[in-house]
C-alpha cells in the first residue's frame, strides 16, 4: 500500500499483482515493472508485484469486476470477504456506474480482508484524438493526444500551442462514443530570436518558423560583419506574430564598408618657407 501511494503521488498509474512466495513478508513488494532506476513518463503504468504466502489456505483468485455495475461489484466483493477501497470516477465510453478498472487485477491471488480499488465510469461521453504537431516545434514530440469529455452536443474543442489556436473541432457528447466534426488545423508561427546569428542563419531560422517577409538593413557595429545585431519587432515584446508580419533585421556592416562611407579630407601642410631677397 505504501509503495502504491508513493508511485501515485509521482503521477503514475499503478497496477498490483500478487505473487505467491515462501521467502518474503506478506504484502511486501517483490519487484516493479518498469524496474527501479528505469525512466518512465508521468501518467504511465507501473505494475507492482507483491508477496502473498504460498502456504495460506485462504488464497483465491480475484474475481473480474470489469463491465459490472458498481453496486453489483460491491456485492461480489462482500461475498468474497474483500473490502472496497478507493472508488475513482472517470469519463469513459462506458455507461455510468460501470467498473472499467480494478486493483488487484482479475485472477490475482487474494485473501479475505484484502482491499480492492475500483475505477468507475462517470457516464460522460469522451472522445480521443491525436493530432500531428507543426514541424517548426523545437520539441522532438511529433504528435499530441488529448481526451475530451462532456454530456451535450455542439461543444467547441480547441487546442492552443503557445497561445496560438492550432486545432479546433465541434464535439457531440450526446453520442457514445462522442463524435468530432468540422475539424480544422491552422498555420501558426513561433517567433525566433535571431540576434547574434549570421544573416543567412537568421533568414533560414525565420523562414522555418513560418515568416517569409524578411527585410534587411545594415548599420555600423563592433560586432563581426554579417552578424544580426537587432530585429524588429523585438523578440521579447512579440512572441506570437502573424506569418504576414514584416521582420526587419539589422546586420553589422563590414569595416571596409564603414570606411568607404566616411568622406575623406585632404589636409595641405602649412608652409614655413620665407622668401630671401
Amino acid at each position: 500500500r505504501s509503495a502504491v501511494d508513493d508511485l501515485e503521488s509521482l503521477g503514475f498509474i499503478v497496477k498490483t499483482v500478487a505473487k505467491q512466495s515462501n521467502d518474503s513478508t506478506a504484502n511486501a513488494v517483490l519487484r516493479t515493472d518498469p524496474s527501479a532506476g528505469s525512466m518512465a513518463g508521468a501518467g504511465s503504468t507501473v505494475t507492482v508485484y507483491y508477496a502473498v504466502s504460498a502456504k495460506s489456505d485462504s488464497l483465491f483468485k480475484m474475481p473480474s469486476l470489469k463491465g459490472k455495475k458498481l453496486d453489483d461489484a460491491k456485492k461480489i466483493l462482500e461475498q468474497k470477504g474483500l473490502s472496497v477501497g478507493n472508488v475513482e470516477v472517470v469519463d469513459s465510453t462506458e455507461k455510468e456506474g460501470v467498473v472499467i478498472e480494478q486493483s488487484p487485477v482479475s485472477s490475482s491471488p487474494v485473501s479475505k480482508g484484502d482491499v480492492v480499488d475500483l475505477t468507475v465510469s462517470s457516464g460522460r461521453s469522451v472522445v480521443e484524438k491525436t493530432i500531428s504537431l507543426p514541424s517548426v516545434d523545437t520539441n522532438s514530440q511529433t504528435s499530441y493526444s488529448f481526451v475530451a469529455g462532456g454530456d451535450s452536443s455542439g461543444v467547441p474543442v480547441k487546442v492552443y500551442i503557445d497561445g496560438q489556436l492550432y486545432y479546433e473541432a465541434v464535439a457531440d457528447f450526446s453520442k457514445n462514443p462522442a463524435k468530432l466534426s468540422r475539424e480544422e488545423k491552422y498555420d501558426i508561427c513561433f517567433y525566433v530570436n535571431v540576434v547574434g546569428m549570421t544573416k543567412s542563419e537568421a533568414e533560414k531560422a525565420l523562414r522555418a518558423a513560418g515568416y517569409n517577409n524578411i527585410n534587411f538593413q545594415s548599420a555600423p557595429s563592433t560586432e563581426k560583419a554579417g552578424t544580426v545585431i537587432s530585429q524588429t519587432p523585438k523578440y521579447s515584446s512579440a512572441n506570437n506574430l502573424d506569418n504576414s508580419t514584416i521582420i526587419v533585421l539589422t546586420v553589422a556592416e563590414s569595416e571596409k564598408t564603414t570606411q568607404s562611407n566616411t568622406p575623406s579630407t585632404t589636409h595641405e601642410p602649412e608652409s614655413n618657407t620665407e622668401t630671401v631677397e
